[in-house]
């Protein structure tokens, strides 16, 4: 019983971190767009 919930929580803590990498790569996507409409190019 406890293996599984550990195998549960390790699972559960990837997919946060899949979640929250998708969120940020997806947030500078967005920030870079609004850079380039604004015309400010710097990386």
């Amino acid at each position: 019983m406890q293996a599984r919930n550990a195998a549960r929580k390790q699972l559960m803590d990837v997919l946060d971190a899949i979640q929250s990498g998708r969120e940020d790569s997806f947030n500078k996507k967005i920030s870079a767009t609004e850079k380039n409409a604004k015309g400010i190019n710097y990386l």
